[in-house]
């Protein structure tokens, strides 16, 4: 026969159960992001091995993400906002990257066509408000039109771009050519947060691809300056609590960045 305390206990577990769920997911986590350091680690050193040329760069430049679908998962219900449109935002950040010269690697001649290579590792924040707005909502194959309140979203992408340039307008002071087209592509992670009026803010850890194509231009044998578009794909996913249970909202985010970078090369 049920007891008082049976209801007691069963609660007791849901909020163990869930303890224990919110403890191995912040770990896998932890291990994620351990492992991605390391490779970074390992990728730097090999790239301080082979005598690369590196460089610190800065940029900045406006970001403009297309509008997107977004997707409300609540119990009982699936509601998608059409055609939401987001603010345009200004993106900064900081670039460490590699140029492979052919300076030899273990004792053995680097060879000459990785030097049209080279790596980075780019971190940069951007924002993607979502103002007041009307939109068609799609719930459960029923079509309304409602007034989505608006929101407030942060990225933190760090990104790692393999890439390849070619020298022009080579001279006696820039044997390799003051001007390089370059293009670029590469996995990332994406960090973000989005805060919605009425349900809090919920964060968020995405995997991402960032492509970047632009040309670089030698100032002087320090200094390059750098006029490149990029475009970073991602799929963030945000879980809210809302009477009931949780409501999940996701979205497809392409953005696209005309950026300016100065950089300083040892």
């Amino acid at each position: 026969m049920p007891t008082p305390y049976d209801d007691m206990w069963e609660k007791l577990n849901i909020i163990s159960t869930y303890k224990s769920f919110r403890k191995e997911k912040i770990m896998s986590r932890i291990s994620y992001l351990t492992r991605v350091v390391w490779l970074v680690a390992a990728l730097m050193a090999f790239a301080g091995m082979a005598q690369a040329a590196m460089w610190v760069g800065g940029e900045m430049g406006p970001n403009f993400i297309a509008n997107t679908d977004v997707k409300v998962t609540a119990p009982g219900s699936s509601t998608t906002l059409k055609n939401v449109g987001v603010d345009p935002a200004v993106l900064g950040g900081v670039t460490v990257g590699y140029d492979f010269v052919n300076a030899g690697f273990l004792g053995y001649d680097y060879p000459q066509w990785m030097s049209y290579f080279g790596f980075l590792v780019d971190f940069s924040y951007d924002r993607y408000p979502i103002s007041n707005q009307t939109v068609t909502a799609v719930t459960n194959g029923s079509s309304s039109v409602t007034h989505f309140g608006g929101a407030d979203g942060r990225i933190y992408p760090l990104a790692f771009v393999f890439y390849a340039h070619y020298g022009f307008l080579k001279d006696s002071d820039v044997p390799v050519g003051r001007l390089h087209p370059y293009i670029g592509v590469g996995p990332a992670i994406a960090f973000s947060s989005l805060q919605i009026k009425g349900y809090g803010t919920s964060t968020a850890a995405n995997v991402a691809l960032a492509v970047e194509g632009g040309i670089r231009y030698v100032l002087t044998a320090s200094v390059t300056l750098d006029l490149a578009l990029r475009y970073r794909y991602v799929q963030p996913d945000y879980s809210y609590n809302i009477p009931g249970g949780k409501a999940d909202v996701s979205f497809t985010a392409h953005s696209f960045t005309p950026l300016l970078r100065v950089a300083y090369h040892f």
